[in-house]
């Protein structure tokens, strides 16, 4: 009787519209099965979950303390989505959280780049969190920029970094202390989010970028319109650097135009390199 033995094992509690993230992780372990009951073991370590669909105390029992096999769980998420993650909300009225699969953009050089991890990268080596806002119109090269922050962070760490992504169309179903709770269990080392501006209760969020900070080394937004965000949510302490993307600049159009870039002249590849990455990726 499972139950039975759940009751001498350690009770370890989760938010209960993340259990589907562990249960996930703990179902390729699985050992043992009596009814919904599931028995399993992760990195030597013995977990108990009722897998009923009914089931959603968001609760787990362990034969070990609960830390330890939480960044073992951890560990499984991770390696089930590949390093690079999307917190997205499940069921129609977002009644759970899913960790899925994230397609991420090329990474290419730019200066752009350069000079914010010029700024945050000296703080990241020291310990510090840093948040950054790339504020430009859409198609001007943000999330290539992302891309690139991360590969540098990624070589001062040394090893892959772990990417978890959401956009804020979903924050409508993402409660901010959930979204805080997921990063707690996760533990990522890059948080990316899109399209900031576009949330309705931005002065709500406030308190969230500020505690992100205990999970997450690395947070990166992207806004269209910067302005239209309280000047509290810009400042240090939630974002440290501010910085504006108005085009894609001759480093990253080259890279995009590719061989199409040495059959311009010199003065084409100088309005090129004024335009949004879209427009220099269609030509």
């Amino acid at each position: 009787d499972m139950a039975e033995v759940a009751r001498g094992w350690t009770r370890m509690t989760i938010a209960p519209e993340l259990q589907r993230i562990l249960r996930t992780a703990i179902a390729p372990h699985v050992r043992h099965q009596a009814d919904t009951w599931v028995h399993a073991e992760i990195g030597g370590l013995g977990v108990l979950a009722d897998m009923g669909p009914e089931h959603i105390a968001g609760t787990f029992y362990t034969d070990a303390e609960p830390a330890p096999l939480l960044t073992h769980l951890r560990d499984e998420v991770w390696r089930q989505a590949g390093l690079r993650a999307r917190l997205a909300p499940f069921g129609r009225w977002g009644e759970s959280v899913d960790v899925l699969p994230s397609l991420e953009p090329p990474d290419i050089d730019s200066t752009a780049a350069r000079l914010a991890w010029a700024s945050i990268g000296p703080m990241l080596a020291g310990g510090e969190p840093q948040g950054v806002l790339l504020d430009g119109v859409p198609r001007t090269g943000k999330s290539t920029i992302a891309r690139r922050l991360v590969s540098l962070y990624e070589a001062q760490l040394s090893r892959p970094a772990r990417v978890l992504r959401f956009a804020v169309a979903d924050f409508c179903l993402l409660s901010p202390s959930l979204v805080e709770e997921a990063a707690s269990l996760l533990r990522p080392d890059v948080m990316v989010l899109d399209d900031l501006d576009r949330i309705g209760f931005a002065d709500q969020v406030l308190g969230l970028f500020e505690r992100l900070r205990l999970y997450v080394p690395l947070v990166v937004a992207s806004s269209n319109n910067a302005t239209k965000l309280p000047v509290a949510l810009r400042l240090p302490g939630r974002f440290d650097l501010v910085l504006e993307v108005k085009c894609a600049g001759a480093e990253l159009a080259q890279s995009v135009a590719g061989l199409t870039w040495e059959r311009l002249t010199i003065d084409q590849q100088t309005l090129a390199a004024g335009w949004p990455v879209s427009l220099v990726r269609a030509l």
